[in-house]
């Protein structure tokens, strides 16, 4: 972080849990790229069986703010205690992207039901607090990333605009600066958007205003997705890598060229349009993560590892690297497996 950072906020009394040796673990911008895979997990869940052998040094987990904090000042953290330790325990160290506002901290012009969706401007210093009580607890984690494709109102709901998303940077930055300077604090992964659609501001657009702002000096990163269509027997990887180069461009034309650049999200759908194959699948995720190596690109995730069948998004059923049984691997998870020098049995 270069720019100064507003008055931290006050810090809840919390108690880290971590398993002794957590701290040999690799972190981000240790020699080599930080690996892992987007999905949801649970503590002796049958998915976490299928990391030791996956390749993974990290995984990126979703955690609700409004699970942990329904009521203000008053904390949960039963669901993510367990599955912190077992994951340190297989040598892989969790990001988590921070998600759903509880209703206290929401913005009082939407309805608020279970969550608020994205966080109100006026609660960025509460913001603050929870992301300082997450790195507090967890202080052996990857990182902390600070919502997901908030330029998608599908990802992002009741979402700030970038100038009232920078604000909650700012003050995220500053809660977690507080109590531990070492723990990385990320902008959530920005949607591949070209064009205004449906709520959807294009990526250059965001990502401006948010630089404007002075985003760049409130993270340790800014994080992108860079999903892309391709022609079936077309390489995704040379593709992917062109997008990341043109943001990458991008930012150093405003001044933030020095900024680390994360990729949190990227995959390949068996079941999209046009339709890749489950070879071309693995062929093309690990011609992905070669470019993504290439460009010094220190965390790279793979959505997802196992394959969800939701009627509301098809394009779950295939992203997976495992099938929905939790048990059938694609032909990409031992690729992937390989591609990091890991033997998959």
């Amino acid at each position: 972080m270069t720019a100064q950072l507003p008055e931290p906020p006050p810090v809840p009394d919390v108690a880290p849990a971590a398993p002794a040796g957590a701290a040999e673990l690799p972190r981000a911008g240790d020699e080599g790229m930080r690996f892992g895979y987007n999905d949801g997990l649970d503590a002796g869940t049958p998915k976490l069986g299928l990391l030791p052998e996956s390749g993974s040094d990290t995984v990126r987990l979703r955690m609700n703010w409004s699970t942990v904090e329904p009521q203000q000042g008053q904390y949960d953290w039963s669901r993510f205690d367990e599955l912190y330790t077992q994951l340190l325990g297989m040598g892989i160290r969790p990001l988590w992207y921070l998600m759903q506002a509880p209703c206290w901290a929401g913005d009082p012009r939407y309805a608020c039901a279970d969550n608020a969706g994205s966080p109100g401007v006026d609660h960025a210093a509460d913001l603050g607090v929870f992301a300082a009580a997450v790195a507090q607890r967890y202080p052996e984690s990857l990182g902390i990333e600070i919502g997901n494709e908030q330029n998608d109102p599908r990802f992002w709901p009741n979402g700030q605009d970038p100038v009232g998303y920078t604000a909650l940077l700012a003050q995220a930055g500053a809660g977690v600066e507080a109590v531990d300077p070492e723990m990385p604090v990320i902008a959530g992964g920005l949607a591949p958007v070209a064009r205004s659609k449906n709520g959807k501001i294009p990526w250059r657009t965001y990502l401006g205003v948010m630089l404007e702002h002075g985003a760049a000096g409130y993270v340790d990163a800014i994080a992108f997705h860079p999903y892309v269509r391709t022609a079936p027997k077309e390489d995704p990887g040379p593709v992917s890598g062109a997008l990341v180069d043109k943001v990458r461009a991008f930012m150093d034309a405003r001044g933030a060229g020095e900024e680390p650049l994360w990729v949190t999200e990227v995959g390949i759908s068996t079941v999209s349009k046009p339709p890749k194959t489950e070879r071309q699948q693995a062929d093309g995720l690990v011609s992905i993560l070669g470019q993504m190596q290439e460009r010094a690109i220190p965390v790279t995730i793979v959505h997802r590892l196992v394959d969800e069948v939701r009627s509301d998004f098809p394009l779950e059923a295939g992203f997976g690297v495992v099938a929905a049984d939790n048990g059938t691997r694609k032909p990409a998870y031992c690729a992937i497996a390989a591609w990091r020098g890991v033997p998959c049995g």
